[in-house]
Protein backbone atom coordinates (compact mmCIF):
# COMPACT_ATOMS: atom_id res chain seq x y z
CA UNK A 1 0.00 0.00 0.00
CA UNK A 2 1.30 3.47 -0.78
CA UNK A 3 2.07 5.59 2.23
CA UNK A 4 3.05 9.14 2.86
CA UNK A 5 6.74 9.97 2.77
CA UNK A 6 7.84 12.81 5.01
CA UNK A 7 10.89 14.53 3.59
CA UNK A 8 12.77 16.38 6.31
CA UNK A 9 14.36 19.81 6.29
CA UNK A 10 17.36 19.67 4.03
CA UNK A 11 19.95 22.22 3.07
CA UNK A 12 20.06 22.19 -0.75
CA UNK A 13 23.17 23.08 -2.69
CA UNK A 14 21.36 26.00 -4.27
CA UNK A 15 19.08 28.04 -1.96
CA UNK A 16 15.64 29.08 -3.04
CA UNK A 17 16.93 32.54 -3.94
CA UNK A 18 14.09 33.11 -6.41
CA UNK A 19 11.30 32.39 -3.94
CA UNK A 20 11.34 35.07 -1.29
CA UNK A 21 9.93 37.85 -3.45
CA UNK A 22 6.90 35.73 -4.32
CA UNK A 23 5.49 34.93 -0.91
CA UNK A 24 3.77 38.28 -0.37
CA UNK A 25 2.10 38.03 -3.78
CA UNK A 26 1.18 34.39 -3.31
CA UNK A 27 -0.52 35.19 -0.02
CA UNK A 28 -3.17 37.16 -1.91
CA UNK A 29 -4.25 34.18 -4.00
CA UNK A 30 -6.28 31.33 -2.54
CA UNK A 31 -5.39 27.96 -4.01
CA UNK A 32 -7.58 24.88 -3.91
CA UNK A 33 -6.42 21.40 -4.84
CA UNK A 34 -7.72 17.86 -5.04
CA UNK A 35 -7.18 14.99 -2.67
CA UNK A 36 -4.75 15.31 0.22
CA UNK A 37 -3.15 11.98 -0.54
CA UNK A 38 -1.53 12.81 -3.82
CA UNK A 39 -0.47 9.30 -4.63
CA UNK A 40 -4.07 8.24 -5.22
CA UNK A 41 -7.07 9.31 -7.24
CA UNK A 42 -9.74 11.03 -5.19
CA UNK A 43 -12.97 12.38 -6.63
CA UNK A 44 -11.63 15.92 -6.78
CA UNK A 45 -8.48 14.75 -8.53
CA UNK A 46 -10.58 13.20 -11.30
CA UNK A 47 -12.00 16.58 -12.33
CA UNK A 48 -10.45 17.86 -15.55
CA UNK A 49 -8.13 20.79 -14.96
CA UNK A 50 -6.83 23.21 -17.55
CA UNK A 51 -3.28 21.83 -17.23
CA UNK A 52 -1.44 18.92 -15.70
CA UNK A 53 2.29 19.56 -15.42
CA UNK A 54 4.17 16.27 -15.02
CA UNK A 55 7.69 16.57 -13.60
CA UNK A 56 9.80 13.45 -14.12
CA UNK A 57 12.69 14.09 -11.74
CA UNK A 58 15.56 11.61 -12.07
CA UNK A 59 17.76 12.84 -9.22
CA UNK A 60 19.46 9.55 -8.35
CA UNK A 61 22.79 11.16 -9.17
CA UNK A 62 24.85 14.20 -8.17
CA UNK A 63 21.79 16.46 -8.68
CA UNK A 64 19.77 15.02 -5.81
CA UNK A 65 19.91 18.09 -3.56
CA UNK A 66 19.02 20.37 -6.49
CA UNK A 67 15.95 18.20 -7.02
CA UNK A 68 14.78 18.69 -3.45
CA UNK A 69 15.29 22.43 -3.81
CA UNK A 70 13.28 22.46 -7.05
CA UNK A 71 10.33 20.64 -5.46
CA UNK A 72 10.36 23.32 -2.79
CA UNK A 73 10.22 25.92 -5.57
CA UNK A 74 7.19 24.13 -7.02
CA UNK A 75 5.51 24.10 -3.62
CA UNK A 76 5.78 27.89 -3.43
CA UNK A 77 2.87 27.82 -5.92
CA UNK A 78 1.71 24.21 -5.84
CA UNK A 79 -1.42 22.87 -7.51
CA UNK A 80 -4.76 24.62 -7.92
CA UNK A 81 -8.21 23.90 -9.34
CA UNK A 82 -6.91 24.82 -12.79
CA UNK A 83 -3.35 23.48 -12.67
CA UNK A 84 -2.19 20.11 -11.39
CA UNK A 85 1.52 19.85 -10.66
CA UNK A 86 2.59 16.23 -10.20
CA UNK A 87 6.05 14.86 -9.65
CA UNK A 88 7.80 11.52 -9.67
CA UNK A 89 11.20 11.82 -8.09
CA UNK A 90 13.97 9.51 -7.04
CA UNK A 91 17.04 10.75 -5.21
CA UNK A 92 20.48 9.42 -4.47
CA UNK A 93 20.57 7.12 -1.48
CA UNK A 94 23.37 9.12 0.14
CA UNK A 95 20.98 11.53 1.87
CA UNK A 96 21.01 12.89 5.35
CA UNK A 97 19.53 10.24 7.60
CA UNK A 98 15.76 10.07 7.54
CA UNK A 99 15.10 11.04 3.94
CA UNK A 100 13.31 8.50 1.71
CA UNK A 101 15.37 5.97 -0.17
CA UNK A 102 12.77 5.04 -2.76
CA UNK A 103 11.07 6.85 -5.60
CA UNK A 104 8.09 9.02 -4.60
CA UNK A 105 5.29 10.57 -6.59
CA UNK A 106 2.17 12.60 -6.08
CA UNK A 107 0.52 16.00 -6.26
CA UNK A 108 2.60 19.04 -5.37
CA UNK A 109 0.67 21.19 -2.87
CA UNK A 110 1.42 24.74 -1.71
CA UNK A 111 3.53 25.63 1.28
CA UNK A 112 5.82 28.49 2.26
CA UNK A 113 8.73 26.47 3.66
CA UNK A 114 11.80 26.76 1.46
CA UNK A 115 13.59 23.77 2.95
CA UNK A 116 10.95 21.14 3.72
CA UNK A 117 8.72 19.26 1.28
CA UNK A 118 5.23 19.00 2.73
CA UNK A 119 3.39 17.51 -0.27
CA UNK A 120 2.06 14.05 0.46
CA UNK A 121 4.25 12.02 -1.89
CA UNK A 122 3.72 8.27 -2.00
CA UNK A 123 6.51 5.72 -1.80
CA UNK A 124 6.42 3.64 -5.03
CA UNK A 125 9.58 1.61 -4.43
CA UNK A 126 12.98 1.81 -6.01
CA UNK A 127 12.83 2.56 -9.77
CA UNK A 128 15.16 2.71 -12.74
CA UNK A 129 14.29 6.21 -13.92
CA UNK A 130 16.30 5.68 -17.11
CA UNK A 131 13.96 2.84 -18.12
CA UNK A 132 11.35 4.07 -20.64
CA UNK A 133 8.79 1.80 -19.00
CA UNK A 134 9.15 3.81 -15.78
CA UNK A 135 8.50 7.05 -17.67
CA UNK A 136 5.54 5.49 -19.48
CA UNK A 137 4.02 4.35 -16.19
CA UNK A 138 4.37 7.83 -14.70
CA UNK A 139 2.65 9.52 -17.64
CA UNK A 140 -0.19 6.98 -17.57
CA UNK A 141 -0.63 7.47 -13.81
CA UNK A 142 -0.64 11.26 -14.15
CA UNK A 143 -3.23 11.23 -16.93
CA UNK A 144 -5.54 8.85 -15.07
CA UNK A 145 -5.17 10.54 -11.70
CA UNK A 146 -5.12 14.16 -12.81
CA UNK A 147 -6.82 14.55 -16.22
CA UNK A 148 -6.54 17.90 -17.94
CA UNK A 149 -7.23 19.67 -21.20
CA UNK A 150 -3.50 20.18 -21.73
CA UNK A 151 -0.38 18.35 -20.58
CA UNK A 152 3.21 19.40 -20.07
CA UNK A 153 6.03 16.99 -19.31
CA UNK A 154 9.25 18.15 -17.68
CA UNK A 155 12.23 15.84 -18.13
CA UNK A 156 14.47 16.76 -15.19
CA UNK A 157 17.97 15.32 -15.21
CA UNK A 158 21.36 15.37 -16.87
CA UNK A 159 21.18 15.68 -20.64
CA UNK A 160 23.60 14.92 -23.42
CA UNK A 161 21.63 15.61 -26.59
CA UNK A 162 21.64 12.47 -28.69
CA UNK A 163 25.13 11.31 -27.71
CA UNK A 164 26.95 10.81 -24.45
CA UNK A 165 30.70 11.18 -24.13
CA UNK A 166 33.23 8.47 -24.83
CA UNK A 167 33.56 7.49 -21.19
CA UNK A 168 30.36 5.43 -21.24
CA UNK A 169 29.38 2.34 -23.23
CA UNK A 170 28.36 2.97 -26.81
CA UNK A 171 24.72 2.29 -26.07
CA UNK A 172 24.56 4.92 -23.32
CA UNK A 173 23.14 7.99 -25.01
CA UNK A 174 20.64 10.75 -24.49
CA UNK A 175 19.05 11.85 -21.23
CA UNK A 176 18.02 10.63 -17.75
CA UNK A 177 20.93 9.30 -15.69
CA UNK A 178 20.19 6.88 -12.85
CA UNK A 179 23.26 6.03 -10.78
CA UNK A 180 21.71 3.15 -8.84
CA UNK A 181 20.67 1.41 -12.05
CA UNK A 182 24.06 1.20 -13.71
CA UNK A 183 24.45 4.85 -14.75
CA UNK A 184 22.80 4.20 -18.10
CA UNK A 185 20.94 6.85 -20.05
CA UNK A 186 17.69 6.66 -21.98
CA UNK A 187 18.28 7.03 -25.72
CA UNK A 188 16.26 9.40 -27.87
CA UNK A 189 14.42 6.55 -29.65
CA UNK A 190 13.54 5.01 -26.27
CA UNK A 191 12.25 8.36 -25.02
CA UNK A 192 10.17 8.86 -28.15
CA UNK A 193 8.74 5.34 -27.89
CA UNK A 194 7.68 5.93 -24.27
CA UNK A 195 5.90 9.15 -25.21
CA UNK A 196 4.23 7.52 -28.20
CA UNK A 197 2.99 4.52 -26.20
CA UNK A 198 1.57 6.77 -23.47
CA UNK A 199 -1.18 7.90 -25.81
CA UNK A 200 -0.96 11.41 -24.34
CA UNK A 201 -0.68 14.23 -26.82
CA UNK A 202 1.65 16.57 -24.98
CA UNK A 203 1.34 20.30 -25.45
CA UNK A 204 4.88 20.90 -24.17
CA UNK A 205 7.95 18.85 -23.38
CA UNK A 206 10.40 20.84 -21.31
CA UNK A 207 13.90 19.43 -20.86
CA UNK A 208 15.34 20.79 -17.62
CA UNK A 209 18.67 19.34 -18.68
CA UNK A 210 21.80 20.26 -20.60
CA UNK A 211 22.39 20.04 -24.38
CA UNK A 212 18.93 18.88 -25.43
CA UNK A 213 18.12 21.75 -27.83
CA UNK A 214 19.17 19.89 -30.96
CA UNK A 215 17.77 19.33 -34.43
CA UNK A 216 18.07 15.61 -33.75
CA UNK A 217 16.01 15.84 -30.54
CA UNK A 218 13.34 18.04 -32.12
CA UNK A 219 12.77 15.73 -35.06
CA UNK A 220 12.71 12.62 -32.86
CA UNK A 221 9.78 14.11 -30.93
CA UNK A 222 8.10 15.86 -33.88
CA UNK A 223 4.80 13.95 -33.69
CA UNK A 224 4.65 13.68 -29.92
CA UNK A 225 4.29 17.22 -28.61
CA UNK A 226 3.24 20.64 -29.79
CA UNK A 227 6.29 22.49 -28.47
CA UNK A 228 9.66 21.96 -26.85
CA UNK A 229 11.54 24.05 -24.31
CA UNK A 230 15.19 23.06 -23.97
CA UNK A 231 18.76 24.25 -23.54
CA UNK A 232 21.33 24.26 -26.32
CA UNK A 233 24.25 24.41 -23.89
CA UNK A 234 24.80 23.69 -20.22
CA UNK A 235 22.05 24.34 -17.68
CA UNK A 236 22.72 26.10 -14.35
CA UNK A 237 22.38 24.04 -11.19
CA UNK A 238 19.21 25.92 -10.30
CA UNK A 239 17.54 24.73 -13.51
CA UNK A 240 14.07 26.03 -14.29
CA UNK A 241 12.68 28.89 -12.18
CA UNK A 242 9.72 26.76 -11.18
CA UNK A 243 8.03 29.26 -8.89
CA UNK A 244 7.84 31.93 -11.57
CA UNK A 245 6.76 29.53 -14.31
CA UNK A 246 4.01 27.92 -12.24
CA UNK A 247 2.90 31.30 -10.93
CA UNK A 248 2.49 32.58 -14.49
CA UNK A 249 0.61 29.45 -15.54
CA UNK A 250 -1.69 29.60 -12.51
CA UNK A 251 -2.56 33.21 -13.27
CA UNK A 252 -3.33 32.36 -16.90
CA UNK A 253 -4.34 28.68 -17.10
CA UNK A 254 -5.99 29.27 -20.48
CA UNK A 255 -2.60 29.67 -22.17
CA UNK A 256 -1.71 27.09 -24.81
CA UNK A 257 1.50 25.11 -25.33
CA UNK A 258 3.14 27.86 -27.35
CA UNK A 259 2.51 30.43 -24.64
CA UNK A 260 3.78 28.11 -21.91
CA UNK A 261 6.96 27.34 -23.88
CA UNK A 262 7.58 31.05 -24.32
CA UNK A 263 6.82 31.65 -20.62
CA UNK A 264 9.52 29.12 -19.68
CA UNK A 265 12.06 30.97 -21.84
CA UNK A 266 11.04 34.43 -20.66
CA UNK A 267 11.28 33.44 -17.00
CA UNK A 268 14.63 31.80 -17.68
CA UNK A 269 15.79 35.07 -19.23
CA UNK A 270 14.48 37.07 -16.30
CA UNK A 271 15.98 34.74 -13.70
CA UNK A 272 19.47 34.28 -15.10
CA UNK A 273 19.78 37.62 -16.88
CA UNK A 274 19.20 39.62 -13.72
CA UNK A 275 22.57 40.85 -12.38
CA UNK A 276 24.69 39.13 -11.40
CA UNK A 277 23.98 37.16 -14.57
CA UNK A 278 24.49 33.39 -14.84
CA UNK A 279 25.59 31.63 -18.02
CA UNK A 280 22.47 29.95 -19.40
CA UNK A 281 20.63 29.11 -22.61
CA UNK A 282 16.99 28.20 -23.20
CA UNK A 283 14.83 28.12 -26.31
CA UNK A 284 11.27 27.31 -27.37
CA UNK A 285 10.64 25.31 -30.53
CA UNK A 286 7.49 24.84 -32.60
CA UNK A 287 7.41 21.12 -33.38
CA UNK A 288 4.91 21.58 -36.20
CA UNK A 289 7.82 23.05 -38.18
CA UNK A 290 10.23 20.19 -37.39
CA UNK A 291 9.40 18.35 -40.66
CA UNK A 292 10.01 21.52 -42.67
CA UNK A 293 13.34 22.11 -40.94
CA UNK A 294 14.24 18.48 -41.53
CA UNK A 295 13.45 18.83 -45.23
CA UNK A 296 15.60 21.93 -45.51
CA UNK A 297 18.52 20.26 -43.72
CA UNK A 298 18.35 17.15 -45.90
CA UNK A 299 18.08 19.39 -48.96
CA UNK A 300 21.21 21.23 -47.84
CA UNK A 301 23.03 17.94 -47.27
CA UNK A 302 22.05 16.68 -50.71
CA UNK A 303 23.06 19.96 -52.36
CA UNK A 304 26.51 19.84 -50.80
CA UNK A 305 27.01 16.16 -51.68
CA UNK A 306 25.86 16.53 -55.27
CA UNK A 307 27.97 19.60 -55.96
CA UNK A 308 31.68 19.99 -56.34
CA UNK A 309 34.29 18.03 -54.45
CA UNK A 310 34.62 20.93 -52.02
CA UNK A 311 32.04 19.50 -49.62
CA UNK A 312 34.55 18.65 -46.91
CA UNK A 313 36.20 22.07 -47.22
CA UNK A 314 32.86 23.90 -47.05
CA UNK A 315 31.79 21.98 -43.97
CA UNK A 316 35.19 22.37 -42.33
CA UNK A 317 35.38 26.13 -42.83
CA UNK A 318 31.80 26.69 -41.65
CA UNK A 319 32.38 24.45 -38.64
CA UNK A 320 35.50 26.41 -37.71
CA UNK A 321 33.58 29.70 -37.93
CA UNK A 322 30.53 28.55 -35.98
CA UNK A 323 29.93 28.38 -32.25
CA UNK A 324 30.24 25.00 -30.56
CA UNK A 325 28.64 24.01 -27.27
CA UNK A 326 30.81 24.23 -24.19
CA UNK A 327 32.15 20.82 -23.22
CA UNK A 328 30.86 19.19 -26.43
CA UNK A 329 32.78 20.43 -29.42
CA UNK A 330 30.89 18.08 -31.73
CA UNK A 331 27.64 19.99 -31.12
CA UNK A 332 27.55 23.26 -33.09
CA UNK A 333 25.03 26.06 -33.04
CA UNK A 334 22.97 25.52 -36.18
CA UNK A 335 22.31 29.21 -36.80
CA UNK A 336 25.96 30.28 -36.70
CA UNK A 337 26.91 27.30 -38.86
CA UNK A 338 24.34 28.23 -41.51
CA UNK A 339 25.43 31.86 -41.35
CA UNK A 340 29.02 30.81 -42.00
CA UNK A 341 27.91 28.53 -44.82
CA UNK A 342 25.99 31.42 -46.37
CA UNK A 343 29.11 33.53 -46.88
CA UNK A 344 29.88 35.05 -50.25
CA UNK A 345 32.64 32.53 -50.92
CA UNK A 346 30.19 29.61 -50.81
CA UNK A 347 28.97 28.28 -54.19
CA UNK A 348 25.58 29.76 -55.11
CA UNK A 349 23.41 26.66 -54.86
CA UNK A 350 24.83 25.77 -51.46
CA UNK A 351 24.48 29.33 -50.23
CA UNK A 352 20.84 29.42 -51.33
CA UNK A 353 20.11 26.09 -49.61
CA UNK A 354 21.78 27.35 -46.42
CA UNK A 355 19.75 30.56 -46.51
CA UNK A 356 16.48 28.63 -46.93
CA UNK A 357 17.43 26.45 -43.99
CA UNK A 358 18.26 29.51 -41.89
CA UNK A 359 14.88 31.07 -42.65
CA UNK A 360 13.09 27.90 -41.59
CA UNK A 361 15.14 27.76 -38.40
CA UNK A 362 14.11 31.31 -37.53
CA UNK A 363 10.45 30.35 -37.88
CA UNK A 364 10.77 27.16 -35.82
CA UNK A 365 12.66 28.67 -32.86
CA UNK A 366 9.91 30.92 -31.51
CA UNK A 367 12.01 32.33 -28.67
CA UNK A 368 15.50 31.83 -27.31
CA UNK A 369 17.85 33.36 -24.81
CA UNK A 370 21.58 33.06 -24.31
CA UNK A 371 23.02 34.73 -21.23
CA UNK A 372 26.61 35.04 -20.09
CA UNK A 373 28.73 36.85 -17.53
CA UNK A 374 31.07 37.90 -20.34
CA UNK A 375 30.26 40.08 -23.34
CA UNK A 376 32.81 38.11 -25.36
CA UNK A 377 31.26 34.69 -24.68
CA UNK A 378 30.44 33.10 -28.05
CA UNK A 379 27.36 31.52 -26.46
CA UNK A 380 25.68 34.93 -26.71
CA UNK A 381 25.34 34.32 -30.43
CA UNK A 382 23.57 30.98 -30.14
CA UNK A 383 20.29 30.72 -32.05
CA UNK A 384 18.58 28.14 -29.81
CA UNK A 385 19.27 24.88 -31.69
CA UNK A 386 22.39 22.85 -32.32
CA UNK A 387 23.33 20.04 -34.70
CA UNK A 388 25.80 17.16 -34.60
CA UNK A 389 28.91 18.31 -36.44
CA UNK A 390 32.03 16.41 -35.35
CA UNK A 391 35.52 16.60 -36.72
CA UNK A 392 37.19 13.40 -37.88
CA UNK A 393 38.79 12.70 -34.50
CA UNK A 394 35.52 13.30 -32.64
CA UNK A 395 33.46 10.52 -34.21
CA UNK A 396 34.01 6.81 -34.63
CA UNK A 397 32.40 4.50 -37.15
CA UNK A 398 30.25 3.19 -34.29
CA UNK A 399 29.13 6.74 -33.44
CA UNK A 400 28.05 7.40 -37.01
CA UNK A 401 26.29 4.05 -37.21
CA UNK A 402 24.30 4.81 -34.04
CA UNK A 403 23.62 8.34 -35.28
CA UNK A 404 22.12 6.85 -38.42
CA UNK A 405 19.44 5.14 -36.30
CA UNK A 406 17.84 8.43 -35.27
CA UNK A 407 14.57 9.43 -36.89
CA UNK A 408 16.17 12.39 -38.68
CA UNK A 409 18.49 9.97 -40.48
CA UNK A 410 15.90 7.29 -41.20
CA UNK A 411 13.39 9.64 -42.79
CA UNK A 412 14.60 10.80 -46.16
CA UNK A 413 12.73 13.81 -47.49
CA UNK A 414 11.73 12.86 -51.03
CA UNK A 415 14.51 10.31 -51.23
CA UNK A 416 17.23 12.86 -50.49
CA UNK A 417 20.35 12.60 -48.44
CA UNK A 418 20.36 12.84 -44.65
CA UNK A 419 22.72 14.69 -42.34
CA UNK A 420 24.26 11.32 -41.44
CA UNK A 421 24.98 10.71 -45.13
CA UNK A 422 26.78 14.03 -45.34
CA UNK A 423 28.82 13.40 -42.21
CA UNK A 424 29.84 9.96 -43.44
CA UNK A 425 30.89 11.46 -46.79
CA UNK A 426 32.90 14.23 -45.15
CA UNK A 427 34.46 12.25 -42.31
CA UNK A 428 34.91 8.83 -43.93
CA UNK A 429 35.29 9.87 -47.56
CA UNK A 430 32.28 7.84 -48.66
Amino acid sequence: MNHRVDIPHLSPTHPGRRLASFFLALATLAFAWGCSSSGGTGSDAAKEAAWTVMVYMAADNDLWSAGIADINEMEAVGSSIDVNVVVQAEFKRAYPEGAPGNAVRGLVTPDDDLLAISSRLSDIGRKDMSDPETLLDFIAWAKESYPAKRYALVIWNHGNGWKDGDARPLGSRGVILDDSSGSSLMSLPELAQALALSGVRLDLVDFDACYMAMYEVAYELADLSGYLAFSEDTTPADGNPYTEILWGLSLNPDMDGRELAMLVVSEYRRCYGTPPATRATKSAFDLSLAPLLHASITSLAGTIMSGSDRGADLIGLARESSVHCSGKRYYHDLGSFLDALSSASTPGVVREAALRCRQTLQLAVIDSTSISVSDSDPALGMCGLSIYLPEADEATQEDLSLYGELACNRDRAEGGETWADLLSAVLLGR
